[in-house]
């Protein structure tokens, strides 16, 4: 089932990317540094995870930016920090107005993202080391 398929994808970058905000923010004590930390994690994670011997590195990116620029760019230009705003704002809380104008923002995000996905996995299908593994992770089984 996709679901399976995306939320295995998806939520290793997802932890990652909250545990780099937090420690980031804590770090420099600075919660606006905070979304820095998150998308250096995020992306290491997804880098890692799919990038492998004897692929280049700038085949990983490309993939990387096919399957996540659209959707990086949307989301940090306009849907993000709109919907955090919002949430603040609709209801009166700082803490609960950005959580769920990120949840909110998260399911804009990862909707795009997913779209990337699937149009990079039918385009890669057949092409030897790009392609994906049959998990969709990037990883080819042992």
């Amino acid at each position: 089932m996709r679901l399976k398929e995306w939320f295995v994808r998806y939520a290793p970058p997802e932890l990652a990317g909250i545990a780099g905000a937090l420690a980031v923010a804590g770090w420099f004590g600075k919660p606006a540094l905070g979304a820095l930390g998150e998308t250096v994690a995020f992306y290491t994670v997804v880098f890692a995870r799919d990038h492998r011997a004897p692929r280049r590195v700038r085949h990983t990116l490309r993939d990387m930016v096919f399957e996540f620029g659209p959707a990086e760019l949307i989301d940090s230009a306009a849907v993000r920090p709109l919907a955090m705003y919002a949430g603040t704002i609709l209801l009166g809380g700082m803490v609960v107005g950005i959580t769920v104008g990120k949840i909110a923002a998260d399911v804009v995000f990862y909707a795009l993202a997913i779209a990337g996905y699937e149009v990079r996995k039918r385009r890669s299908a057949g092409h030897g080391p790009d392609e994906l593994g049959a998990d969709g992770t990037g990883q080819q089984p042992s």
